[in-house]
């Protein structure tokens, strides 16, 4: 049993310490299959960014762009990784060319990237209820009620149907954000919510 041991034991050492190569053929087919591979992950790359400038031009995608800028993100992660094995496999003369044809593709995604972050920033989520992310989490945000006003809207067989007012700011950000909540309630208390 012992020797059976001994001799596993040798041909994993012999494994680790040789080095598989591949003819001329396979070593062929590994580039061209690994040059495919980040070729479609540019090609993806470049569908996605005019899918996003399109999204861009309305602000009703505000909260479509930010999930497509971390498509964007994980795709360019890709063909980096991807150009990053076939310059492995490439000849040390092809890398030059190589790498200013990677370069030119990830320069202008950087670019486009840092034009998607700016236009988030410009264009908040307005349609949400919620309060926009903040830098410091230590300080929760604070709502002040400035002023709170019934305004009667019509009149029905049940009362009165009265619109609500309410002005809400939050302190605790660089600079106060205001919101108007509008409610119709009416008699039988139902409450229909028309946030803006």
């Amino acid at each position: 049993m012992s020797q059976i041991n001994a001799d596993a034991e040798c041909s994993n050492m012999e494994r680790e310490k040789r080095e598989i190569k591949l003819t001329a053929k396979a070593m062929e087919n590994k580039i061209e299959r690994s040059q495919h591979e980040r070729k479609g992950a540019v090609n993806k790359i470049k569908e996605l960014i005019p899918q996003i400038k399109t999204h861009m031009k309305s602000k009703e995608n505000v909260t479509e762009i930010p999930s497509q800028l971390n498509n964007l993100n994980a795709l360019c992660k890709k063909a980096t990784d991807l150009h990053n094995e076939v310059l492995q496999l490439l000849p040390d003369d092809e890398h030059k060319k190589q790498k200013e044809w990677f370069s030119s593709i990830m320069d202008y995604s950087d670019a486009f990237k840092e034009q998607v972050e700016k236009w988030i920033k410009e264009n908040p989520h307005e349609n949400s209820n919620e309060l926009p992310l903040q830098t410091n989490t230590s300080e929760q945000p604070t709502k002040e009620i400035n002023y709170a006003e019934q305004i009667p809207v019509e009149k029905n067989r049940k009362g009165f149907v009265c619109q609500i007012r309410i002005k809400t700011r939050t302190s605790c950000l660089d600079r106060p954000i205001s919101k108007m909540d509008f409610a119709l309630i009416g008699h039988d208390d139902q409450k229909k919510d028309y946030s803006l």
